[in-house]
């Protein structure tokens, strides 16, 4: 095949060559020919001299594409069968994998073991990470009217918040080093690293070592926050957004990388309009060999079920045509920036999320029926991994189930109930709260009761008030340590009962140390003090979480996810 492209470009170049003198003759014969000699006379000398050296440039090649045949083209084909067998072939130890599917092939076998290893722990490909600059240079994919916007010089300042759990090392430091990059250093004041209780060694004291040596060139620019226990996704934007200083806060997941020119649409919308929370447009970094897709601009919508889904922008932003306008949009994707002034005055964002799904709509709905709006900002450009799998949660239905249930009894009123048939759950006619924010708030209260720090505090519940957390606490550990256990005997029989039951061999259902602790009547409550004595008005969602805590009490077994409630030392009564 190479020696027939190679006999081609000789030939075109000789007939190149041929018709350039040719041309130079014919004007030459045609300037020469004395008077008397017709044009088809010219004519046929001139094609006549064609034919001849068309004949003898088709000779020539011939000749040369036969000699090279024969001398080189069988060395080059058997020099190919001789690479390809001497490559060795390595077999995938992992065929099925979506990590394999079209990478790794030169891979061998113990490096396609250990990429394959850190894919499962991560859901995208931590071994390639590990290898490729941390500053690698991506594509620009923003449209090209939006290289030549002039923004104000006057932006105000912003702290991005990366948030976190058990991720990659090298994925980190790659979202740090192109914020650094790509920020203005004068807009840029504070990088918040929010650590949700990672557990990965590397995340410990290497992460810190790369915070200091980053911290030596710019003092107190990137801050470290680990929580004591895994919190969730909400509470970790809401621990960046409590330790921000900045003007804006810019509330990032970890496996980003931020592009040129990222920061400055943001900020100049959120200048213009205080009240607007923006988010950027992503484009997709492949899980597998790390390439970048450009999206184009869509709004972030949603559906019943309240899982996040890309929109059309509204006609009125389609007949603009010009991509590189903001456009409104339901909610967020997750990655948004906004005035911290702002988030604080809207109720900032819910804490009571848990792990995954629903607190970016949660957020959405609360930004535009609290007097501001959502904008995508097609000038700015974050590039995001979306992960082949959550480590973290497998099964993200239980946790966004929960979440949307959540936000559709907060938020919707009358529409919950496509939320409720979004899921599949039956509607409860005449319950005017559903089953699942009882059980939340009771949960909320056990975990208060147990918090050795509670003395001072203010606890949010449901309701329209805050509430003093001791006041709380002192009166509903009163009402749920009081358990009514229906036991039909007196106690003196009850207690012989158990005894004897405790000799025999297996686990008896009940012990004279039960007895003791659960033989109590709560139908009354002399001299307890109610929460309308506290100054609280209870909601419906607290009195019925009370009788939640209740059943739980004498029925502990039927609900695992409610721990038995233990008063805290430090809190007496």
């Amino acid at each position: 095949m190479r020696i027939f492209i190679r006999v081609g470009i000789i030939g075109a170049f000789l007939l190149l060559m041929y018709l350039m003198i040719s041309m130079s003759g014919s004007w030459r014969v045609k300037r020469s020919f004395p008077e008397g000699v017709t044009d088809q006379k010219v004519v046929s000398g001139k094609l006549d001299r064609i034919e001849q050296t068309l004949n003898k440039l088709a000779k020539l090649v011939e000749e040369y594409g036969q000699k090279k045949f024969t001398e080189t083209d069988p060395l080059d084909v058997d020099q190919e069968k001789e690479e390809k067998q001497q490559k060795p072939v390595i077999p995938k130890l992992y065929p099925d994998s979506y990590l394999f599917t079209s990478w790794g092939d030169d891979l061998s076998q113990e490096e396609q073991k250990e990429a394959e290893a850190l894919f499962h722990i991560y859901g995208y490909n931590a071994f390639l990470s590990n290898r490729i600059p941390l500053n690698r240079k991506l594509p620009d994919s923003r449209d090209s009217r939006c290289l030549v916007k002039n923004y104000p010089t006057d932006l105000p300042s912003i702290g991005v918040v990366l948030i976190f759990v058990n991720e990659a090392l090298s994925i980190i430091k790659r979202a740090v080093e192109s914020i650094i990059t790509h920020t203005p250093r004068h807009l840029l004041k504070e990088i918040i690293l929010v650590d949700d209780h990672s557990t990965y060694n590397d995340l410990g004291k290497p992460l810190d070592d790369y915070i200091d040596q980053i911290n030596k060139e710019r003092p107190g620019l990137v801050k470290k926050i680990w929580h004591l226990q895994q919190m969730g996704l909400s509470q970790s934007r809401i621990t960046g957004w409590e330790h921000a200083t900045a003007d804006v806060v810019a509330i990032l997941d970890a496996h980003i990388e931020a592009t040129q020119g990222w920061a400055e649409p943001l900020l100049a919308r959120i200048k213009a309009d205080r009240t607007v929370v923006v988010s950027p447009v992503f484009d997709k970094v492949h899980f597998d060999d790390l390439h970048v897709e450009r999206y184009i601009p869509s709004s972030h919508g949603f559906d019943w079920a309240l899982w996040c889904m890309y929109e059309s922008f509204s006609p009125d932003w389609l007949m603009m045509s010009d991509e590189s306008q903001p456009g409104k949009s339901p909610s967020v994707m997750g990655i948004f920036a906004a005035d911290r002034d702002f988030l604080g005055e809207i109720g900032g964002l819910d804490g009571g999320m848990t792990v995954y799904g629903g607190e970016n709509v949660e957020l959405g709905i609360r930004v535009w029926l609290c007097g501001g709006s959502v904008e995508i900002v097609p000038c700015s450009r974050i590039a995001h991994i979306e992960r082949a799998h959550k480590p973290y949660a497998p099964d993200l239905d239980p946790a966004m189930r929960r979440n949307a249930l959540r936000v559709s009894d907060i938020w919707l009123d009358e529409y919950k109930r496509n939320v409720f048939i979004a899921w599949n759950i039956p509607l409860q006619v005449g319950c005017s709260t559903s089953y699942s924010k009882v059980v939340d708030v009771a949960k909320a209260i056990v975990s208060a009761v147990k918090d050795p720090d509670v003395l001072g505090k203010t606890y949010v519940l449901v309701g329209p008030n805050r509430y003093i957390l001791y006041d709380l606490v002192k009166y509903l550990y009163k009402v749920s340590r009081t358990i009514f256990v229906p036991y039909s005997l007196p106690r003196p029989l009850f207690h012989l009962a158990a005894i004897v039951l405790s000799s025999v061999p297996h686990d008896p259902w009940t012990t004279p140390d039960k007895v003791d602790r659960f033989h109590i009547s709560d139908l009354k409550y002399p001299g307890l003090p109610g929460m309308e004595d506290l100054g609280i008005t209870a909601s419906t969602v607290e009195q019925r979480a009370i009788e939640v805590l209740r059943r739980h009490r004498r029925r502990h077994y039927r609900d695992p996810d409610l721990e038995e409630i233990k008063p805290p030392k430090t809190v007496t009564f």
